[in-house]
């Protein structure tokens, strides 16, 4: 069974889950794996091996906004219009207008890489890495024009950095024995360690609206806690064998998580749901849009290989008259079957009874009456 949609099957693939009148589609963007999205005014960013890749189009297809080759790029942050990119060999990146232009930053040297930016919203940032196996942790008080480095934690690098409201960041990464959690409640002058010594070095930090935080981590490591409480595994996970690369909190409070061969876990703060991608890509960027939508980055091997003169998409639509939803696979095999399911929570999806049509070498296409309910819809071929 694989999900929709593919591009260029061998390379990358952005998977749209989407609700009510979006469009859904895929992308090869640039290429490369995306190790980060942001969404700004000016559209969908996303960053990878080569540069800064910008959609205008809700993922259905990148320009690059910024190249420069030999140098890796690993993370974005936005506040407003203000835009910075983070990467190998202390590169900070600025952008005024949302990302469609981009200056350097003024900011010290390091021999080693930034892997992780957050803002405050109110002009100061903070960005983390590692410097000759070093943690390193930097910051900004003229909304990222130039930088300073500040006294890092205890700790051989850090990979996650995040902002809680008007309140304190948190950093997180690898220690000399394990992961490593920190906070700092007067932007970066001081850290309280929170947790150490965890089984397995942290790649990434989200905080929802209420305050529980969520890291994820190599082999699994999945762990959620407050500044006030002790971070443990949610009840009932059983860690998997997968390293974790991501994790974003959404409206409602969940976390989802993204990691290696497909693998997706949605967390409520009690339980853990696996919505792993069968057959699937290294879940290595997560987005939710504002309207909901689901954005998935992955690099991604399909288990048959094709040859494709236009890429699959699922296109999502809306009849003005009716309000039906209107779903089109734009290109299906005449030797596969096609199906399309719906979820109203990402854990659990439901074949829509009657949608199980057979290829025919062009376009399937499916009207469902909308029936009030905010749906994610995919598309299945088995």
């Amino acid at each position: 069974m694989r999900l929709f949609s593919i591009v260029h099957a061998t390379v990358l693939s952005i998977l749209l889950f989407s609700m009510c009148g979006s469009l859904s589609a895929s992308t090869s963007g640039s290429g490369q794996l995306f190790t980060t999205l942001i969404e700004t005014p000016a559209g969908i960013l996303g960053t990878d091996d080569n540069g800064i890749w910008l959609s205008t189009d809700n993922g259905a297809a990148f320009d690059s906004v910024y190249e420069v080759f030999g140098e890796r790029y690993y993370a974005l942050a936005a506040a407003g219009t203000t835009v910075m990119a983070v990467g190998e060999d202390g590169l900070l990146l600025r952008s005024t207008n949302s990302g469609n232009d981009w200056q350097a930053a003024n900011g010290p040297a390091i021999f080693g890489d930034l892997r992780a930016v957050a803002s405050d919203g109110n002009g100061v940032w903070l960005a983390a890495g590692d410097d000759s196996f070093d943690g390193v942790v930097m910051r900004s008080v003229d909304n990222g024009v130039s930088w300073s480095s500040l006294a890092a934690p205890s700790g051989s690098g850090f990979r996650a950095l995040a902002w809680q409201a008007d309140t304190q960041w948190i950093l997180a990464g690898e220690g000399s024995s394990g992961g490593i959690i920190y906070r700092s409640t007067d932007n970066g002058n001081n850290w309280q360690l929170l947790a150490d010594d965890l089984d397995s070095p942290v790649n990434g930090v989200a905080i929802n609206s209420s305050g529980a935080i969520t890291v994820v981590g190599e082999s699994g490591l999945l762990l959620q806690g407050t500044t006030s409480t002790s971070f443990e595994a949610p009840d009932g996970y059983t860690p998997v064998s997968q390293d974790l690369f991501t994790v974003i909190a959404t409206n409602s409070g969940s976390f989802i998580v993204g990691g290696e061969s497909g693998t997706l876990l949605t967390s409520d703060g009690n339980s853990v749901t696996d919505n792993s991608l069968t057959d699937g890509p290294d879940v290595s960027a997560i987005l939710v849009l504002a309207d909901d939508s689901l954005l998935v980055s992955g690099d991604y091997t399909p288990p048959v290989a094709q040859e494709r003169t236009e890429p699959f998409a699922l296109q999502l639509s809306r009849d003005g008259v009716s309000g039906d939803f209107i779903l089109t696979v734009t290109e299906t095999l005449g030797d596969r079957n096609y199906r399309i399911e719906s979820s109203t929570n990402l854990q659990n999806w439901t074949e829509v009874v009657g949608s199980e049509r057979t290829g025919n070498g062009g376009p399937q296409i499916w009207t469902f009456p909308a029936d009030g309910n905010r749906l994610f819809w995919r598309a299945v071929e088995f």
